[in-house]
């Protein structure tokens, strides 16, 4: 009989190594920075004392939390327990939210219908672009500055102006990511956009990117 449990952060690579198997392509470092954002926010499905399913349910602060990295191991599925795990992993995010919080997470759209008899709603569709060669007239500025240099106060300011949740910690981890090219756009001394490129397993991926 297969139960949830906590999941300690080896088995949160282990996760990260499926995931890579699936084709999700993962940051290399990105389990880690959620990890410290929040070791409690990683659920393990568990059979026969073998963890064949996991995924994190990270909470930002009390209004927001994300549910993400969702996988159960190729043996194990069709037998519904990737939806025990799934409603698990819902409330327990739930219940670490204050009354009224939100929980987002991104979705394929033939997941949509799942995600909607969870309560669930539509609120953006995503689509992925990628980068296979480097343009001759890339954009160059003295304004454009190392993120690591700026003040992180202002850097989680200018995050929670775009993004649900102040998560000054996170950012952090995010930017000191091994390998990562973090950098600001810096105008009279006021930051007017940042963003953070940190490398996968294949290539890189840039997020996130905001500016004025």
């Amino acid at each position: 009989m297969a139960q949830i449990r906590a999941m300690s952060a080896d088995e949160v690579r282990q996760l990260v190594a499926w995931a890579g198997e699936e084709g999700w392509n993962p940051g290399l470092h990105d389990a880690d920075s959620f990890w410290n954002a929040d070791p409690a926010g990683f659920l393990a499905l568990e059979e026969a004392g073998r963890m064949i399913g996991g995924g994190a349910v990270i909470r930002h602060d009390d209004t927001f939390g994300f549910m993400g990295l969702f996988i159960v191991d190729q043996d194990y599925r069709g037998r519904k327990l990737g939806t025990q795990l799934w409603f698990a992993r819902r409330d327990r995010l739930l219940s670490r939210l204050a009354p009224g919080g939100t929980i987002g997470l991104d979705g394929v759209d033939a997941m949509v219908p799942f995600y909607e008899r969870g309560g669930f709603h539509p609120f953006t569709r995503h689509r992925r672009f990628q980068l296979e060669s480097l343009s001759s007239d890339l954009l160059r500025s003295p304004r454009i500055v190392d993120l690591r240099s700026v003040d992180l106060g202002a850097v989680a300011d200018f995050d929670r102006s775009c993004f649900p949740a102040r998560r000054e910690h996170f950012l952090k981890d995010w930017i000191h990511q091994p390998g990562a090219v973090s950098l600001g756009y810096v105008e009279q001394e006021k930051l007017l956009g940042f963003g953070v490129m940190r490398p996968c397993l294949v290539g890189w991926k840039l997020g996130p990117l905001f500016a004025e």
